[in-house]
């Protein structure tokens, strides 16, 4: 009799083929699905760089004021001494703008104190009163350029002061500066008496007046 011999058995189509007339093979899940092949992997471009810090702003230096020019003290006169100690003395600004505005440095200023202040001393010991006299009108000028005019009845109360020992409340109520009070005395007594004999006496009484208080 003949061997019988079975068919050969079939061969399973691998995952990713399908046999011709077949319907597509559906999704493989579980974990079969990861023996699949997953393909080469996504290449995710790096991020771009940041952009570069803005440069500092510059840094604005204030240049340092210039110095004031040195002005030889012989060069200044004594009603440009007065006026300008008459600013000072008001204390509007500050001693060093005053200076720096009139072109003059702390020390110029000093040498112009002194010798304007020898000038003075030396005419007063031979009696006269001209250098003093341009001072006096000069730093006057000055102070009522600052508060008005000096009026007779304001003359009056200052003097009237002297003898009460209440002139420096006074000069604060009429809103003059104290150290104006020698020269305010002095042109007043110049400009009333003239250049007569009576006029001197009168000067020279202020003088003493004002020696009396200082002692």
């Amino acid at each position: 009799p003949l061997a019988f011999e079975p068919p050969p058995a079939s061969r399973p189509a691998p995952p990713d083929r399908v046999a011709p007339g077949l319907p597509q093979a559906p999704p493989m899940i579980g974990p079969l699905a990861t023996l699949r092949d997953p393909g080469p992997p996504e290449i995710v471009p790096p991020p771009a760089p940041a952009p570069a810090p803005a440069p500092p702003a510059p840094i604005e230096v204030t240049p340092a004021p210039a110095p004031a020019p040195e002005i030889d003290p012989a060069t200044v006169s004594i009603e440009q001494f007065a006026a300008i100690s008459a600013e000072i003395a008001e204390e509007r600004e500050a001693r060093a703008d005053v200076l720096r505005r009139h072109e003059l440095t702390a020390r110029t200023f000093a040498e112009v104190e002194r010798r304007c202040s020898r000038v003075l001393a030396e005419e007063a010991s031979r009696g006269e009163h001209d250098e003093r006299t341009k001072y006096d009108r000069s730093y006057v000028a000055v102070v009522e350029g600052f508060r008005g005019p000096i009026k007779p009845d304001e003359h009056a109360r200052i003097l009237a002061s002297l003898v009460r020992g209440q002139a420096h409340a006074v000069l604060d109520e009429l809103e003059i500066q104290r150290p104006a009070l020698m020269p305010i005395l002095r042109a007043w007594a110049k400009s009333a008496a003239g250049a007569t004999g009576a006029g001197a006496g009168a000067l020279d009484a202020l003088n003493a007046f004002r020696g009396t208080k200082r002692t």
